[in-house]
């Protein structure tokens, strides 16, 4: 076959169009959505997820789906949500953010019904008493005995432990000494007996008690238990004992334990408000700090005891406050990189990349090789060198 000079360059133009052609088909194959492989993501925009009602255990987890932040900032009172659970999010749920932004959160303490915590109230006066009950909502019933010593119209048992918590509305008994005050007493002495050490609940199981009045004063004393009498007016000095007239009035010192006030909630506060919530009840604040991925910076993450619990006046309160949470490099999710890593990322793609043999083997159907063209380029030549004759000088 013979070829005239005007097709020669037809001929090799469209070999190099081929060429252009596969070597951009392997390049394009082998670049092409590299950053969907990595999984770079165009878009990092989400929708805040609906965070009421959730522990903050949970709203970390759900926000952290879609690739958000959750920090709690404070901590009210709600009559519909159960205690530490989200009460109120900012921004709310519905608005559309960017991955990485921070949801900040209030949590429920639970009802703002004030508990009425109980103590003893054996020896003081019924009718003080049940006022006091009744104020605080509690609804108050008295019934009267005289199988006691304690004096007439003095409290003599109570069905509330001290110590325990009620709420508005709750019951509570009382037993009401009916005791005459005009009983009949001989003029015969008696021993009195030893009452410290007795809890004032039993006084009146004690032998001989029987024969003498009572007045009956509380105060506090750290080396006696609540409720144990620890002083009486009139008592032996020796082992002789002491006697004294029948119906003698002998006053006994009931102990009302250690001082102590309950802790208020401060959880969730800014430092500044928990040290001044706590000053306000009369206890010192510890403060320490501690990281914490859920609670904002300077809050209360947690303190050593718990809002609504019973403490020595005199014993301070720890409070952790949140430094926030120095992260150690974080698995790359398989959909999205951390902005951090992008710049890397981009700087990989324009590097040359290993391949591996499959990818060789793809590359290589598509991209001939410098020495497939070399060959073709020869072989070319050698062809056209073999049909192209040469003219004879003409004369």
């Amino acid at each position: 076959m013979k070829i005239s000079g005007k097709h020669f360059p037809v001929r090799v133009a469209a070999v190099c169009a081929a060429l252009a052609v596969a070597v951009g088909a392997g390049v394009y194959y082998r670049y092409s959505d590299r950053s969907a492989d990595r999984g770079i993501v165009v878009s990092d925009e989400v929708e805040v997820p609906n965070l009421a009602g959730l522990s903050l255990k949970e709203a970390e987890l759900r926000v952290r789906q879609v690739g958000l932040e959750v920090r709690a900032t404070d901590k009210l009172p709600s009559a519909e949500l159960d205690a530490d659970t989200i009460l109120m999010q900012e921004p709310s749920d519905g608005v559309v953010c960017r991955k990485g932004d921070v949801i900040y959160v209030t949590v429920s303490s639970g009802s703002d019904e004030d508990e009425v915590l109980i103590t003893k109230y054996v020896g003081m006066d019924c009718d003080q008493i049940k006022d006091q009950l009744e104020k605080s909502g509690l609804v108050v019933e008295m019934v009267e005995s005289d199988n006691t010593v304690m004096p007439s119209g003095t409290i003599a048992g109570q069905s509330a432990e001290s110590g325990d918590k009620l709420r508005a509305g709750d019951k509570i008994k009382l037993v009401v000494s009916s005791n005459p005050n005009d009983k009949e007493f001989s003029s015969s002495n008696y021993s009195v007996p030893n009452f410290i050490g007795t809890n004032i609940d039993y006084i009146s199981s004690v032998i001989g008690a029987e024969h003498f009045r009572y007045k009956i004063l509380t105060e506090y004393n750290s080396q006696f238990s609540e409720g144990i009498i620890f002083d009486q007016s009139v008592r032996s000095t020796d082992e002789s004992g002491c006697f004294c007239q029948e119906g003698t009035e002998i006053t006994v010192s009931v102990s009302m334990g250690v001082e102590k006030v309950v802790v208020p909630d401060t959880q969730y506060k800014n430092v500044d408000s928990a040290v001044q919530i706590l000053s306000e009840a009369g206890i010192a604040a510890d403060i320490r700090y501690m990281e914490s991925e859920s609670v904002e910076i300077n809050h209360v993450a947690e303190q050593d005891a718990p809002g609504g619990s019973l403490i020595s006046k005199d014993e301070p309160v720890v409070i952790y406050i949140s430094s926030g949470y120095q992260y150690e490099k974080p698995a790359v999710d398989s959909t999205v990189i951390p902005p951090a890593e992008t710049t890397a990322v981009t700087e990989e793609v324009a590097q040359p990349v290993e391949t591996t043999a499959v990818e060789t083997a793809l590359t290589e159907e598509t991209q001939p090789s410098e020495t497939v063209v070399e060959e073709a380029s020869f072989g070319l030549s050698e062809e056209l060198t073999e049909t192209v004759p040469v003219e004879d000088d003409v004369e």
